[in-house]
């Protein structure tokens, strides 16, 4: 199986499935989605940009000051709206929830909390409490993606990432 065929399925398993039975979307107005002042844009795992060769119009992929695996860059998918949705980043497919890795390697599916700015579900609900079928295909997915290396070193570094935006919002929110 190539890179393509792998984001493909991956995809395809999160291409119908939301957070919450119900769109989540109208709690909060597609917030996480709708930011009108600023550009806004979701990482994309190592390799998903074989995804955007073909780049739509409404999408740009730009390198980004993150760096994994010996000094990779990552790189972000910035978006202009509406976007189509079955051509979202696999960050998007899977927002809020996030892959997170543990000191020890160990995954954890989590809540992420970059989005507690933006996702009333972020502040409000466990992962648990999300639609089982979402929270099932999640994990699925990166139980695959976390067999490549430079996935998993990419998913490893964003998780200290995570960490330290933790530790500011525990000590001063």
């Amino acid at each position: 199986m190539n890179k393509s065929e792998i984001y493909g399925e991956a995809y395809r398993l999160l291409n119908l499935i939301t957070p919450l039975r119900a769109d989540c979307g109208k709690a909060c107005n597609k917030a996480c989605c709708s930011a009108v002042d600023e550009e806004t844009g979701m990482y994309l795992f190592p390799y998903e940009e074989v995804m955007y060769v073909d780049c739509p119009p409404w999408l740009r992929v730009e390198e980004t000051d993150f760096t994994y695996q010996r000094e990779k860059n990552a790189l972000i998918a910035l978006c202009e709206h509406p976007c189509t949705r079955e051509l979202r980043p696999l960050s998007c497919r899977i927002f809020p929830l996030f892959p997170y890795l543990d000191k020890m390697g160990e995954l954890k599916i989590i809540m992420d909390p970059r989005g507690k700015g933006i996702c009333p579900l972020v502040r409000h609900v466990t992962p648990n409490e999300l639609d089982p079928a979402f929270l099932k295909s999640v994990q699925l997915v990166f139980g695959v993606l976390l067999r490549f290396e430079p996935i998993h070193t990419f998913v490893f570094a964003l998780s200290r990432q995570i960490d330290a935006v933790q530790s500011i919002y525990d000590k001063y929110i």
